[in-house]
């Protein structure tokens, strides 16, 4: 088993097998946080992960930032997107994100 393919399934079990759990993952003190996508940030493929996981759940990161979670420590696109959601007139209503979100220990 490859390093990568040991921290992704690490990364999957810690997240409870939530793929979007591990991309928003905001456990920023774990040694392993900035190979839980298995590229660097700075890579297009880490921002295409980021901006796919933001367009299709931007409700997973409004309980975030309300939980106080630095939103901006993703990326500085991530942060722009978000507050471009928010003037958009999302609802804001979650569908069980902040009970998956207790489940992972993000609460």
């Amino acid at each position: 088993m490859t390093k990568t393919r040991a921290i992704k399934q690490f990364c999957l079990e810690c997240s409870g097998d939530s793929p979007l759990t591990v991309t928003l993952c905001c456990s920023f003190d774990c040694p392993l946080w900035a190979w839980r996508l298995g590229v660097s940030m700075k890579t297009k493929a880490y921002s295409v992960r980021l901006d796919r996981a933001i367009k299709n759940h931007p409700e997973y990161l409004e309980d975030l930032s309300q939980i106080g979670v630095d939103i901006d420590r993703f990326s500085l696109k991530q942060s722009f997107s978000l507050r471009r959601t928010k003037e958009l007139g999302t609802t804001g209503q979650t569908t069980g994100v902040q009970e998956e979100a207790r489940k992972t220990g993000l609460y």
